[in-house]
C-alpha cells in the first residue's frame, strides 16, 4: 500500500488496474439527466425500436463473453409492474435500460447462447471498462 493524495491505495502485482486506469470508471453513455425526469420521454425511449434491456437478476447482471449484454426491448416483454430504470443513450443512439427479472432463464434464449449472470464485484473488473461502468451504474440503480 502507499499513499496517494491522503488516501491508502492497494495495489497487487498481478492487478491488470493502477489509478490512472480504474475499474467501474469509464463510460461511453450519455446519461441524459434531464429526459429522466420526464415520464413522457421516458415512455417514447423505451418504445424505441433502438431500445435495449440490461437485465438484473438477483443482485447479477448478464454478460455475454465480450462484455454486458444488452436486450433488445421489443424481445422482453415486461409486466406493468416491472420496474426500469432509464441509464442513458449509448454512442449509437440506443436507449439502455435496466430491468430486473425474476428468473435467470427468462433471457439467456433471448440475448444468445454465450451468455450468463455474473457477480459483477467478483467478475466485473475482468470485462472491458465500459462494460464494467455500465454494469455498475445499473446495480447502483
Amino acid at each position: 500500500a502507499h499513499i496517494a493524495g491522503g488516501r491508502r491505495v492497494f495495489a497487487s502485482a498481478s492487478s491488470p488496474f493502477s489509478e490512472s486506469n480504474p475499474p467501474f470508471y469509464v463510460t461511453q453513455i450519455d446519461r441524459q439527466a434531464d429526459s429522466r425526469r420526464k415520464e413522457d420521454e421516458l415512455v417514447r425511449l423505451m418504445q424505441s425500436p433502438q431500445a435495449k434491456l440490461l437485465p438484473i437478476c438477483n443482485g447479477k447482471t448478464l454478460v455475454h463473453s465480450d462484455g454486458a449484454a444488452l436486450v433488445p426491448a421489443k424481445d422482453l416483454a415486461l409486466s406493468e409492474d416491472q420496474e426500469s430504470y432509464f441509464l442513458g443513450e449509448s454512442e449509437q443512439g440506443e436507449p439502455i435500460f435496466a430491468v430486473e427479472i425474476k428468473e435467470e432463464s427468462e433471457v439467456p434464449t433471448l440475448a444468445g447462447a454465450d451468455v450468463r449472470f455474473i457477480d459483477l464485484r467478483t467478475e466485473g473488473p475482468e470485462l472491458p471498462h465500459e462494460d464494467a461502468a455500465l454494469l455498475g451504474l445499473a446495480q447502483s440503480l
